[in-house]
């Protein structure tokens, strides 16, 4: 029972240092959820970390959405296709943001977090 506890005090400590993250599929939130993202070229953005589990983006203060993309070691603008969420292409600090880039609402963010929490079970 000590066992136990303990790992579920080591577990809830590494997971409290994070401003947004998820223990248990549970989504917790400080108050101080907004983090700055730091991108190769050394420029920044905002953004809040949100999601959970198997489904996590960046909401941006403008709104729209942003993911990182491993290949290209950049945080980019996220699009829907193939009713899944990609990192598009575009640099998040990209000015204008191209049209190509729309808001995406939160229904169907919530409707692809579903599919993907599905995919994994």
């Amino acid at each position: 029972m000590k066992t136990i506890l303990i790992t579920l005090i080591l577990l809830t400590n590494l997971f409290s240092d994070q401003n947004n993250s998820t223990f248990f599929g549970i989504k917790q939130t400080t108050q101080d959820s907004c983090k700055t993202f730091t991108q190769k070229d050394g420029s920044t953005f905002k953004g809040v970390i949100s999601g959970k589990e198997f489904f996590t983006y960046i909401e941006l203060d403008n709104g729209y959405i942003a993911l990182f993309n491993k290949t290209t070691g950049q945080y980019e603008y996220a699009i829907v296709k193939n009713q899944k969420l990609q990192a598009s292409g575009i640099s998040v600090n990209t000015n204008p943001i191209p049209k190509e880039i729309k808001k995406i609402p939160e229904e169907l963010l919530e409707q692809l977090q579903e599919q993907a929490f599905k995919k994994h079970l």
